[in-house]
């Protein structure tokens, strides 16, 4: 099959004219003006624009007059997505983000050049003795502590969550110890951060808890321009809470495009490496993509996948790329959009006498109906576990699959996935 996937890019590329400039997609490019800091700054991903009639082309802008442009939030592609004219950082200049409350990850669309001698960051938290750590945005939360005989603490969040108790997590690779499996793409299509690693028990004396850090987050950076990178872009995960031994989060994901890539920078996707390196969490994911040049002294770590830009960028699964997503908890519907956090208000509320052989509904679409099709469910207080769903009508173009489980009292987080065998 590659050599296959490697003859059709050539011919492709052999069949038409070479591509003059770099493509990006949507419209309404540079509304979010220069973003060119000369402090550090956090930028609130909150702010953006969002609601309905709002998607990833809509035109960004700054609307609160602070002189940066707020982006747009489109909750069909799960992406803060901003326009810019153009990007510099100076060195010493450090670029943070305070979460979106859908933790999605960040997309820089940028109609002229990139360049970055400071550093950009969406680094997971460590690991916190009161509550699960924040990811990066586009990642997955570390898991909550054990603060008492009623609260145990719990595995972590995400795709490759590590599992109570102890487990590191997983993206790109393996986390240590108890981890959840791999998930995404050399692409890394869709863009999607690291998950979090789970709480244990494991220091000299036995008797600590130790919690895990938070998943790294996602940044896309595209550029019809040069990217000049001299500084850094770090999506690592978050350690675990002191001393260190605990499961850490996994590394998250870069990726860059543009008609050149050049410069002495690093990039890194680094899972935590607690002090004494026990539960280490997964590799991220890295990609450059470039035009006409490619230049970087440092392919990052993980090693970055590289290729050369034979067409427009795709930025965006295809709409025939597989999908599920729970619809339904026992009688509750969920909204398109969840947002809870799992620390103050839930996305849904079930009451103590229905929490009981729960009926799960999962909505799939363009998955085969001999993958197998499933439900973690990560209780904020006690062990995570995993059921598989069961079919209940449709086709591979789309289908409904229903799964059975309890809850505990208090909060829990239900994540559907579906596998090729």
């Amino acid at each position: 099959m590659r050599h296959v996937a490697g003859l059709t890019i050539i011919f492709a590329w052999l069949a038409g004219p070479a591509l003059a400039d770099v493509v990006l997609p949507g419209s309404n490019h540079g509304t979010d003006g220069v973003f060119a800091p000369t402090a550090s700054i956090q930028i609130d991903l909150g702010k953006a624009q969002s609601g309905p009639g709002i998607t990833w082309e809509s035109p960004g802008g700054d609307m609160d007059g602070d002189g940066i442009g707020d982006g747009v939030y489109d909750r069909t592609k799960w992406a803060v997505v901003f326009k810019f004219s153009s990007v510099n950082i100076p060195s010493g200049v450090t670029v943070t983000f305070k979460n979106h409350p859908s933790c999605a990850p960040v997309v820089w669309l940028v109609s002229e050049s990139v360049t970055i001698n400071g550093s950009v960051s969406v680094n997971g938290n460590n690991g916190l003795g009161v509550t699960a750590p924040e990811p990066g945005p586009g990642g997955f939360r570390g898991a909550f502590p054990w603060t008492s005989a009623a609260a145990v603490g719990s595995g972590g969040f995400g795709p490759g969550g590590g599992i109570r108790y102890p487990g590191a997590g997983s993206y790109g690779t393996l986390g240590q110890g108890s981890s959840g499996g791999l998930y995404g793409n050399a692409a890394i299509v869709p863009l999607l951060g690291g998950s979090g690693g789970s709480i244990s028990m494991h220091d000299f004396m036995g008797t600590r808890w130790h919690t895990g850090g938070a998943g790294g987050g996602a940044i896309l950076i595209a550029a019809v321009g040069a990217c000049s990178l001299n500084g850094s872009v770090t999506a690592n995960g978050g350690n675990t809470n002191s001393p260190g031994i605990g499961p850490g989060g996994a590394g998250g994901a870069i990726r860059l495009i543009a008609d050149s890539i050049v410069g002495t920078g690093t990039l890194r996707a680094r899972g935590a490496r607690p002090t004494y390196e026990t539960y280490i969490g997964g590799e991220g994911r890295i990609r450059v993509e470039y035009l006409s040049q490619m230049a970087l002294t440092d392919l990052g770590i993980p090693l970055a996948s590289v290729a050369t830009l034979a067409g427009p960028p795709v930025i965006w699964p295809e709409d025939a790329t597989p999908a599920v997503k729970i619809i339904s908890v026992g009688p509750a519907t969920v909204s398109n959009d969840p947002l809870a956090d799992m620390i103050e208000e839930p996305d849904v509320r079930i009451t103590p006498d229905q929490a009981q052989n729960l009926t799960i509904t999962i909505a799939a679409q363009f998955v085969p109906l001999d993958w197998t099709v499933s439900v973690r469910l990560v209780p904020r207080s006690g062990a995570d576990s995993v059921v598989n769903a069961i079919f209940q009508s449709g086709d591979a173009t789309a289908s409904v699959w229903t799964a059975q489980l309890s809850l505990n009292d208090g909060f829990s987080a239900l994540q559907a996935a579906a596998v090729a065998p």
